[in-house]
């Protein structure tokens, strides 16, 4: 008789000695059931694709087999409450404990966490969001400037356009015999003095932000004069420094006019890119990263400020329209009634048990009269 294996199971009768004849197909059931289980198994490195030996080993079969396309666009298989201890540091969880470590919703969905379960040596540079802007002074006068991002900002870096050894004056403040108001609200400031034009001193600073809405750039000069100080940064000078409405605390307006510029953010990709020094001569570009040309770490950088007077120049009676967007203009202090500006009253869950989300504070800024926005023209 022909055999069922493998679509079904054979059954074989109980021969007896000196009672059952032995037939020669009783022999051949039992050879080609044999034969049918060696075909399922497979040989060792089996190419026969209904073999249990390729299903397991061959990285070629899939569904069932050696890989599996899980569903609901899932990147691993279930794992049960045990294996994910043991994957981790062995210590028993409960199935409510791994969702409140995540956000409160189920554990394999949701994987926003607090802060207080972020390990400090976790949180790099790509999560802590920071710019920079930078001042600069060549009136060859001891000149009070606002840095860029005042409270928020770290130590500010130095540097000049000439490497000829000049007397050089860095301050916090600085007292020319006159009186000056420090002003009610806390401020960052800096007094630069170089040995004037050519000659610029640059005071560079990098802060935490929230914003970069729009890139301003702050342009103190003679009245039908050239320019003698500037400040530019992706923020206002009032972020970080309340109050302030331009970054020169010692602005005369007999002797001197505001201008203010706002590049594009594409000119500012532009701009920035010409800042690096590039391998073999010259400044980077986009185009130069694009192409695989790496960037020179032996050679300064320049301040946007240098780039920028190289790639653009302002036109004199082209008058710009004023930014009416509202702009980040400082983080708050107190959320909801609670400290939020230290971290140790900082609430981690609101009342339906989400993670606080804190929105920084915005507000359209008002043109005072005596600024004049300019655009600007590509040399």
């Amino acid at each position: 008789m022909a055999i069922n294996y493998p679509t079904g199971i054979d059954t074989f009768t109980t021969k007896v000695d000196n009672t059952n004849d032995v037939m020669a197909v009783d022999i051949n059931d039992v050879q080609d059931a044999a034969e049918a289980l060696e075909i399922k198994v497979g040989i060792n490195g089996s190419a026969v694709a209904a073999s249990i030996d390729y299903l397991l080993k061959s990285t070629s079969s899939a569904n069932p087999g050696h890989k599996h396309t899980l569903v609901n666009s899932a990147t691993d298989v279930t794992a049960t409450a045990g294996e994910i201890n043991t994957a981790c540091d062995g210590i028993l969880a409960t199935a409510a404990e791994i969702n409140t470590a995540c956000d409160g919703a189920t554990a394999k969905n949701s994987h926003t966490h607090n802060q207080a379960g972020i390990d400090n040596a976790a949180v790099g540079q790509g999560e802590l969001k920071t710019s920079s802007g930078s001042v600069s002074e060549s009136l060859g006068a001891l000149t009070l400037l606002t840095l860029p991002g005042g409270a928020y900002g770290f130590y500010p870096q130095i540097k000049s356009n000439s490497a000829t050894a000049y007397l050089y004056y860095v301050k916090l403040w600085y007292n020319d015999g006159s009186n000056h108001s420090l002003g009610t609200s806390y401020t960052t400031h800096i007094a630069l003095l170089g040995p004037g034009s050519p000659i610029v001193i640059y005071a560079q600073q990098y802060y935490v932000t929230a914003s970069g809405e729009v890139h301003w750039i702050f342009i103190l000069k003679e009245k039908n004069g050239p320019g003698l100080s500037v400040y530019q940064a992706p923020d206002h000078p009032c972020f970080g420094n309340r109050g302030i409405v331009h970054p020169f605390p010692n602005y005369d307006p007999l002797k001197y006019d505001i201008i203010v510029v706002n590049p594009t953010n594409e000119d500012v990709k532009r701009v920035t890119a010409r800042c690096t020094p590039k391998i073999g001569g010259g400044y980077m570009t986009r185009a130069d990263s694009l192409a695989g040309i790496e960037e020179d770490y032996t050679k300064p950088e320049r301040d946007f400020m240098e780039a920028f007077w190289d790639m653009f120049e302002l036109q004199e009676n082209k008058e710009a329209d004023w930014p009416d967007i509202p702009i980040t203009v400082a983080l708050p202090k107190i959320h909801k009634g609670k400290i939020i500006s230290d971290w140790r009253f900082m609430p981690q869950f609101d009342q339906d048990s989400k993670p606080v989300k804190v929105k920084p504070i915005k507000r359209v800024i008002s043109k005072p009269n005596y600024i004049t926005p300019l655009r600007i023209k590509e040399k």
